[in-house]
């Protein structure tokens, strides 16, 4: 059984958007590995890598089926002490109509005495569940996320670090059936 409402205006850009990311991904990850493909020297000791990854990302579970999607993303130092920092863009979209997408960066910078984490994500999930909450029925849920993270820390001593956080949910979930909606 499976979870198909009519998609909204919102829904369709959305979808439009995944796909746009989802296509920049495969393109970006072709060119990322033509580019490796060729070496200057072939006997030179020292290998160049590229600063660019990515990664498909596969998922099937009971409640949105199955999923597939990319992660693209970019490592870049600031300086010789700090580790590498990130930058990546992911989505996914599901047989079940259900998508999910976001921006995020993980940074080290000033000799890794700053840090600053940060983070966009929105998704629309169609969950189809055959025996909800252990009660033997069937339901159907939608459930509407969109996250923003941001997080800067500054070490004050060691490996200590203080800093303020901030982060914004809205999290909505509605019944796409009789029972869930009811409940």
């Amino acid at each position: 059984m499976t979870c198909n409402p009519q998609p909204d205006t919102e829904s369709r850009s959305m979808k439009i958007l995944l796909k746009t990311i989802c296509i920049v991904a495969v393109l970006l990850l072709t060119t990322v590995a033509w580019a490796d493909d060729t070496q200057e020297d072939p006997s030179a000791k020292t290998s160049k890598t590229s600063k660019w990854f990515g990664t498909p990302l596969v998922s099937s579970d009971p409640k949105i089926s199955t999923s597939a999607g990319a992660m693209v993303g970019y490592m870049h130092a600031f300086d010789e002490v700090s580790p590498p920092s990130i930058f990546a863009v992911a989505g996914t979209y599901s047989t079940t109509d259900s998508w999910f997408a976001g921006v995020f960066a993980k940074t080290h910078f000033g000799e890794d005495r700053h840090r600053l984490t940060a983070g966009a994500f929105t998704g629309l999930i169609r969950n189809d569940y055959s025996d909800f909450l252990g009660t033997g029925l069937p339901a159907q849920t939608t459930d509407d996320l969109v996250a923003y993270a941001l997080r800067y820390v500054m070490q004050v001593h060691g490996h200590w670090y203080v800093g303020p956080q901030a982060i914004s949910t809205n999290y909505i979930i509605s019944g796409d059936d009789a029972l869930s909606a009811g409940i």
